[in-house]
C-alpha cells in the first residue's frame, strides 16, 4: 500500500506540475547527482521525507494529504522525485505547498530515516531563513528524527561565497536542530569550451559536511569541509565516497555534559564521601538508577558538570526542576524518572534502568502472641467437648469399679471420683497410671479412652510446637473498606500523585481521613513502625526504609493492597537530538546484562541493613532456629503448676495438722 501511495503522489506531481523534458542542463546535473547519492547512501526500503521549495505547511487530516506547491519552483525537485520513483523502492513523505489537494487513502506516516530539503530563493540572504522554515515543519511532526541522514540541496547557481553559506547552514543544523549527519549540496558553474570551441557552462555540485567532535569541537561547528564534488564525469564513482560516516565518537575527549539528579533512596543516594574517577570527575551520588549511567559517562570520557541535585519532595521545587529539563538547561536528568509517553514529546530517554511498582502501602498485621496462638489450636466448642468427655469418663470409671455383681474385684484406685479423675487426667495428658483396671468392662473403656487421648494429644502437640516456634501474624488488610473500618489515615504525596499521572494511572483513595505528607521517608517509616497510617509509595523505597530500620524480612514490615498497584520503568531523560545517548545506551545495556547494577544495588541495600543493626540479607529467611526461648510458655506453665501444687500440698498439711488437734 505504501509503494502504491508513493507512486500515486509522484505520478500526480509529474502529471500536474511539470514536464521533465523542459528541465535545463543545470536541473539535469543536480537531479542526476542527487539521485546517485540517494541510490548509493540511502537504503532502498527506508522512508524519505522530502521538503519541496517554499514549504510552509504539511497537513494530514481525515486520511488526506494537502500539498500546496508552486509549479514554477519545483522542476528540479519533481525531476528528482521521478527518478527516485523509477529507480528505488523508497517510501516518500512529501512536505510542501500546492494549490491542489491530493486525497490519498490509507497513508501510513512512518518515522523517516532520511530527509531531503530543496531550498530555492531569489535572494542569497533568504536561504538560511527558508531552510529554517522547512526544518521547523519537520520538527513539529511527531515522527521527527534528528539522527536521520539529511541532504540539503541549495538550488541557486550564482552563489559567490559557497564555503560561508555551507558553514552558516551547518551552524543552523547543528546548533538549532541538533542535526549532524548531513551533507550540503551547492552548485557552481564554470565556463568551458567543448571540442567545437563552443563555450558552455559546466555544472559542478560541491558537497560539504562537517565533523562536530573533531579537534575538541564538542558538538559545535567551527569549520566546514568540502568532502567531494559531483559532475557528469564523476557520478559513476559517487558510491565510493562515504558521505555519511559515523560522526559520533566512542571517546568524547572530555567534552562537558551537564548532569542533574532528582529522586530519593535507593534510586538516588547522596553521600558526604566524594568519589574521584580517573577522568577527573567527582561524584557524591549513587543509586540503582545512577550507577550504570555514571559508568557510561566515564567510559565515553565525558567531563561531568553537576548542575543540580534535588532530593526533597517539595512539589514546587519539582515543577521548577521539570521546567529546567524541558528548556534544555541540563543535558541529562538522572534518578527517579518514570518512563512516560507524556515526556517523550519533550525529550528522549536511555534504555530502562529499573523496574518498580507504585502501590498503596498499609500497616502489616501484628504478630500473634504464642499463648493466644496455642489456645487457639482447638476452638472453644472443642475444648468444651474435651471437658465433657473427661467428666463422663470419670463417672464411667467410678461406676464400673463399684458394680458388685462381677466375679473380679476392681482396684480401689477407680472406685472414688477423685481417684478416677486423677487416673483419667493422667491418661489424657499421656502419663502412666499406678495400676491397670481388672474388670473387662473397665479395661475396654480404658483402652478406648487411651486411643482417644493419644489422638487428641498428638494433634495438639504438633501444632503446639509449631506455634511456639512461629506463631504467625494476624489477618492482613486487603481492601480500602478495611482501612476505613480500622480508621487508618491515608496520607497523600503530591510528587507521587504527579508521578502516577505520568504513567497514565491514578491510584485514588476516597476517604474523609486524608492528610498530606510533607516528609515522605518519615511517613513510610510511620507505616512500618507505628502502623497508624497508609500512603502511596514505591516498593523499592519502602524496602529501603525497612532495611534502614534494621528489618530484614520485608514481608513482615511492608504490606500493600494487592489489587491497587502499577508497574513502571525508570530511565534517564536527555535533550532531544542528544549526541551521546546511543553510545550511552550500548554501555548501559552491557552493564545491565552483566548484572553489575544489581550487584551494586544489593551491596548498597546490605550496607544500609548492617549499619542499622539488621542481619545480613544473604541469610536464609526460611529457616527458623528452635531455641529455649520458644519453650518459655511451656516452662512458664510448668512453674505455675508447681507453685499451685506446692500451695495445695501445704494446705493439705495444715488441714491434716488441724484435724489431728481436734
Amino acid at each position: 500500500m505504501e509503494t502504491i501511495t508513493k507512486k500515486v503522489i509522484i505520478t500526480t506531481f509529474v502529471a500536474m506540475l511539470f514536464r521533465v523534458e523542459d528541465c535545463t542542463c543545470f536541473e539535469h546535473e543536480l537531479a542526476s547527482c542527487i539521485t546517485t547519492i540517494i541510490q548509493s547512501h540511502f537504503k532502498p526500503d527506508e522512508s524519505i521525507a522530502v521538503s519541496l521549495p517554499n514549504t510552509e505547511e504539511f497537513e494530514k487530516q481525515n486520511n488526506s494529504l494537502k500539498l500546496p506547491l508552486h509549479a514554477d519552483d519545483i522542476d528540479i525537485a519533481s525531476k528528482i522525485l521521478q527518478d527516485i520513483n523509477e529507480n528505488t523502492q523508497s517510501k516518500i513523505q512529501i512536505f510542501g505547498q500546492m494549490e491542489t489537494d491530493l486525497t490519498i487513502l490509507d497513508v501510513n506516516i512512518v518515522k523517516p530515516r532520511s530527509y531531503i530539503n530543496f531550498v530555492q530563493t531569489k535572494e542569497e540572504e533568504e536561504i538560511i531563513e527558508s531552510l529554517e522554515d522547512q526544518l521547523n515543519v519537520f520538527q513539529d511532526n511527531e515522527n521527527w528524527n534528528s539522527r536521520a541522514k539529511f541532504l540539503i540541496v541549495i538550488m541557486k547557481l550564482d552563489i559567490e561565497i559557497r564555503e560561508k553559506l555551507a558553514l552558516d547552514v551547518a551552524i543552523l543544523l547543528q546548533e538549532s536542530f541538533s542535526i549532524y549527519n548531513a551533507v550540503i549540496l551547492i552548485p557552481r558553474g564554470e565556463m568551458k569550451q567543448n571540442e567545437y570551441s563552443e563555450k558552455k557552462v559546466h555544472i559542478i555540485i560541491e558537497i560539504y559536511s562537517w565533523f562536530p567532535f573533531e579537534s575538541k569541537n564538542c558538538g559545535h561547528v567551527k569549520e566546514i569541509i568540502l568532502i567531494d564534488t559531483c559532475d557528469r564525469n564523476t557520478n559513476a564513482n559517487r558510491s565510493k565516497t562515504n558521505l555519511y560516516p559515523n560522526k559520533i565518537p566512542k571517546d568524547f575527549n572530555k567534552c562537558p555534559i551537564k548532569l542533574s539528579f532528582f529522586g530519593f533512596p535507593p534510586f538516588l543516594v547522596t553521600t558526604n564521601n566524594y568519589k574521584h574517577t580517573k577522568n577527573g570527575n567527582t561524584y557524591n551520588v549513587s543509586g540503582s538508577t545512577v550507577d550504570c549511567v555514571l559508568i557510561a559517562i566515564e567510559k565515553l570520557n565525558l567531563k561531568s558538570e553537576i548542575s543540580q541535585i534535588v532530593t526533597n519532595f517539595d512539589y514546587n521545587e519539582s515543577i521548577k526542576f521539570g521546567t529546567n529539563v524541558i528548556s534544555g538547561v541540563y543535558d541529562i536528568v538522572i534518578g527517579f524518572m518514570p518512563l512516560s509517553l507524556h515526556a517523550l514529546s519533550l525529550g528522549e530517554y536511555t534504555i530502562p534502568l529499573v523496574f518498580e511498582t507504585f502501590m498503596i502501602i498499609v500497616p502489616c498485621p501484628a504478630p500473634i502472641s504464642r499463648v493466644t496462638r496455642c489456645l487457639s489450636i482447638y476452638t472453644i466448642s472443642l475444648w468444651f467437648v474435651l471437658l465433657l468427655v473427661l467428666v463422663l469418663t470419670v463417672l464411667l470409671f467410678s461406676y464400673a469399679a463399684n458394680i458388685h455383681n462381677v466375679s473380679v474385684k476392681e482396684s480401689h484406685i477407680f472406685k472414688t471420683l477423685t481417684s478416677s479423675f486423677v487416673n483419667a487426667w493422667a491418661v489424657f495428658i499421656g502419663v502412666s497410671v499406678p495400676q491397670m483396671p481388672r474388670t473387662t468392662i473397665l479395661r475396654a473403656y480404658f483402652f478406648l479412652f487411651v486411643c482417644y487421648s493419644f489422638a487428641i494429644c498428638t494433634v495438639f502437640q504438633a501444632f503446639f510446637v509449631t506455634y511456639l516456634v512461629e506463631p504467625g501474624y494476624g489477618k492482613p488488610i486487603s481492601s480500602f473498606d478495611e482501612l476505613l473500618l480500622k480508621g487508618i489515615i491515608f496520607e497523600r504525596v503530591e510528587v507521587l500523585d504527579f508521578g502516577t499521572s505520568l504513567v497514565n494511572v491514578e491510584l485514588e483513595f476516597n476517604s474523609k481521613s486524608q492528610s498530606y505528607c510533607t516528609e515522605y521517608e518519615k511517613c513510610v517509616s510511620n507505616v512500618i513502625k507505628y502502623k497508624n497510617n497508609s500512603l502511596k509509595a514505591v516498593l523499592g523505597h519502602a524496602d529501603y526504609v525497612a532495611k534502614k530500620l534494621g528489618i530484614t524480612e520485608r514481608s513482615n514490615a511492608v504490606c500493600w493492597l494487592e489489587d491497587v498497584q502499577v508497574d513502571f520503568y525508570m530511565t534517564s531523560y536527555v535533550t532531544k537530538g542528544s549526541y551521546f545517548v546511543e553510545r550511552m545506551n550500548s554501555i548501559i545495556r552491557l552493564c545491565m546484562e552483566a548484572g553489575l547494577n544489581k550487584k551494586l544495588f544489593s551491596e548498597s541495600m546490605n550496607s544500609v541493613l548492617v549499619k542499622n543493626g539488621g542481619r545480613n540479607v544473604f541469610e536464609n529467611e526460611d529457616v527458623f532456629v528452635f531455641s529455649i526461648s520458644h519453650l518459655a510458655p511451656a516452662f512458664g506453665a510448668l512453674i505455675i503448676g508447681c507453685l499451685i501444687s506446692c500451695v495445695v500440698f501445704l494446705f493439705e498439711i495444715m488441714w491434716s495438722f488441724s484435724n489431728k488437734k481436734k
